[in-house]
């Protein structure tokens, strides 16, 4: 384990993340909070963020275009420089877009930048993220008491999948695959017609 200290300031801003070595949560937040680059954090391991394909950006802006127009105004749209923390997993997380009340928002500390309590998270699949968001990463967000759905945008085809929390042990589960259909966000009354979300994506052109 590394020793780095609170004061080593300067050590830590010269001093990449090492993949291969566990740091404590402490460390993680040390050198994250004054890196350029995002990173992730679960059980001691590191896990730097890829930069998004020019489709995922499409989507991203489709998708805060259909929230700026029907969200209540008590709600928050954070984007993708927001963590959200698991204090029960001890990890730190980077949603595609979180979604919180505005009266309850809750941070680590008054940074303001490490949110506790989102309402609902969405991830945009990739070929190398898919895998990490159906599992671990979603394993992180199910301990969140607040977090009333998970959302899973397809990248490749029109598919949108909504997990939502019906106990503390079950999610339902629903999904939409067809251009002309839409799906019903319960937690903020909001459909996602996959037309809307979908608009100015080609498909027939690879996303890398």
């Amino acid at each position: 384990m590394l020793s780095t200290t609170e004061h080593d300031t300067t050590a830590i801003e010269e001093l990449p993340f090492d993949e291969a070595l566990f740091y404590t949560p402490e460390e993680y937040l040390l050198r994250e909070r004054v890196t350029l680059n995002r990173h992730e954090y679960h059980k001691g391991r590191i896990f730097p963020m890829s930069g998004a394909s020019i489709r995922h950006n499409i989507i991203t802006a489709n998708l805060n275009k259909v929230f700026i127009q029907n969200i209540r105004d008590d709600y928050f749209i954070f984007g993708a420089n927001i963590r959200v923390h698991n204090p029960r997993t001890q990890s730190y997380v980077y949603p595609d877009i979180t979604i919180v009340s505005c009266d309850s928002m809750q941070f680590v500390d008054d940074k303001d930048d490490i949110l506790l309590n989102p309402l609902l998270i969405i991830e945009i699949l990739s070929k190398s993220t898919e895998s990490y968001d159906r599992t671990d990463k979603f394993d992180a967000y199910k301990g969140i008491d607040s977090l009333q759905e998970y959302v899973l945008v397809s990248q490749h085809t029109p598919h949108i999948e909504i997990f939502t929390r019906k106990n503390r042990l079950e999610w339902l589960y629903t999904e939409q695959f067809t251009i002309e259909s839409s799906i019903l966000l319960h937690s903020i009354d909001v459909h996602l017609p996959l037309r809307e979300v979908y608009g100015k994506v080609n498909f027939e052109k690879a996303p890398y």
